[in-house]
């Protein structure tokens, strides 16, 4: 073989493993075998017997070396196991974009996760009976599994399946691997969803100081498990109970490490950038939060800049994910504006935002209810006090109160319109000065309220919890918005809030 160039998983290292494949795909075992001892040694000669990408190449010829050695029906039934291989992996992925365009119903999409599960069921009786165990293969079988029975929400199932992939992982690769780092996060996520938060805090730090090692400080691998662990602080932080002192420094820590080796090795016009400026934006403003308002300034006018620099990109991108991504951007960058009494500014966002819904409410998908968007809307409009801009305000709320009529996750949102819109008829009819009317920010018995905010809702209404540990780089939830009203008496009256600050995205799988 001749000499290789430097391995780093380029381009050479690439056609060797297409190479092995096509090898045994044809069933060309023994070829496979001596195209794995002479690549073995080229790696272990070149990166070092101890560099993941060398173990991984000693796995791979240990299943070559164990398939030489099948009789003809034993080797049958490893092609059995190839076919089923294609077609859980044929099914998995029709499946999942059948479901990203909503053209699956839920039970139908539960029903070919159950025809997953029992491929990766009849792979393990095969891997058993060939391999034995320990065996990567069954690892890797447990792992699908676990992931499988995320998609559809089975926690607990999954965290067995992950535990038996990692357990078996550590068995089989004596070093740092890919592989049991993804396995680590994984289960850090399921655990998550579990409230094992000792757990998940142990498996996601542990991937990323490892991944850390694995890929060096400085690599797009290492930055992906950076933002992750960063969102984990912050959804654990910001997911406290109100009044609860909060330190969002190791999720500033982790996601701004993971932005600035964004930045440098894909530039600022990347997708992936743009999410982790909108990450350290979100703990930003729920570090402002943890402050006093006379100390908030600071924070949110960072979070503005990063928030602001985060929608050019989006707006310049033309993928599903970032079309999605820059509505749930805009709702959060009128926020900010809302909080820095940019009012005018604030407008504009909710306005556009709310103008590309009504436009095409098919397509548009808003981070936040109708009757939300147009409260808040309402609320920027009246905070500019001119009296134009008042008789605006009060259309909105209108507008805000007819979409939430409906809806009982709208009430409390509908009560502060309703309440809003009062006190903005009774300015109109007896010519009273403007006051501040609709508060959206203020004091109350605990203190400064929130940041972030919504009307205060039963708990297991708040959107404050992570995406599905399977989001990809679009996986995106609930947004916010501020609120507040007035009394009659034209004192002012604010719906208590909480920190309930959009989750950072977790662009990993």
């Amino acid at each position: 073989m001749a000499a290789a160039e430097p391995i780093d998983g380029g381009q050479w290292l690439d056609e060797q493993i297409r190479q092995a494949a096509r090898l045994r795909r044809d069933g060309q075992y023994q070829a496979e075998v001596e195209h794995w001892d002479a690549l073995v040694k080229t790696l272990e000669r070149s990166i070092g017997p101890g560099n993941w990408i060398a173990a991984g190449a000693r796995l791979s010829r240990q299943v070559a070396t164990r398939l030489t050695q099948l009789t003809s029906e034993q080797q049958a039934e490893w092609k059995k196991f190839e076919s089923l291989e294609m077609r859980f992996l044929q099914n998995r992925d029709e499946m999942q974009e059948l479901r990203a365009q909503g053209k699956i119903e839920a039970t139908q999409f539960v029903n070919a996760t159950q025809e997953q599960l029992n491929i990766l069921e009849q792979q393990a009786g095969i891997v058993r009976r060939l391999f034995g165990e320990p065996s990567h293969l069954l690892a890797n079988l447990a792992y699908n599994q676990a992931e499988t029975l995320v998609s559809v929400e089975q926690w607990e199932p999954a965290l067995v399946a992950i535990e038996r992939c990692l357990s078996l992982r550590y068995a089989v690769i004596p070093v740092r691997h890919p592989d049991t780092l993804a396995a680590l996060k994984l289960m850090g996520h399921i655990a998550q969803q579990v409230r094992d938060v000792a757990l998940a805090e142990d498996c996601l730090l542990k991937a990323a100081q490892a991944a850390e090692q694995v890929w060096g400080p400085e690599n797009l691998a290492f930055a992906t498990y950076a933002n992750d662990l960063g969102v984990f602080y912050y959804a654990m932080e910001n997911g406290k109970p109100a009044g609860t002192p909060r330190d969002l420094s190791k999720a500033n820590y982790w996601l701004e490490r993971g932005l600035q080796i964004r930045r440098l090795a894909l530039g600022d016009a990347h997708l992936l950038v743009a999410i982790s400026q909108r990450n350290c934006a979100l703990a930003k403003m729920a570090e402002a939060a943890t402050k006093p308002s006379e100390q908030q300034t600071l924070d949110l006018a960072l979070a503005n800049g990063l928030l602001h620099t985060a929608r050019q990109t989006l707006d310049q991108q033309a993928s599903a994910a970032a079309h999605e991504l820059v509505g749930h951007v805009t709702s959060e960058a009128a926020t900010v504006k809302m909080l820095l009494h940019e009012y005018d500014e604030a407008e504009a966002l909710l306005a556009q935002l709310a103008n590309q819904w009504q436009a095409n409410p098919q397509q548009v998908s808003l981070p936040v209810s109708p009757a939300v968007l147009f409260y808040r809307w309402g609320l920027a409009s009246a905070k500019q006090k001119t009296p134009h801009k008042l008789v605006a305000a009060s259309k909105l709320m209108e507008q805000s109160i007819r979409f939430g009529a409906d809806s009982a996750a709208d009430a409390a949102t509908v009560n502060s319109a309703r309440q809003a819109l009062a006190r903005l008829q009774e300015i109109a009819r007896d010519g009273l000065p403007p006051t501040d009317g609709p508060t959206e920010q203020g004091q109350d018995s605990n203190g400064p309220t929130a940041v972030v905010g919504l009307p205060q809702l039963p708990s297991d209404q708040i959107p404050n919890r992570l995406p599905s540990p399977l989001g990809t780089a679009s996986g995106t939830a609930s947004s916010t918005a501020a609120n507040g009203a007035t009394a009659g008496d034209g004192s002012a009256v604010v719906t208590p809030v909480r920190v309930v600050a959009l989750p950072a995205v977790d662009d990993s799988k």
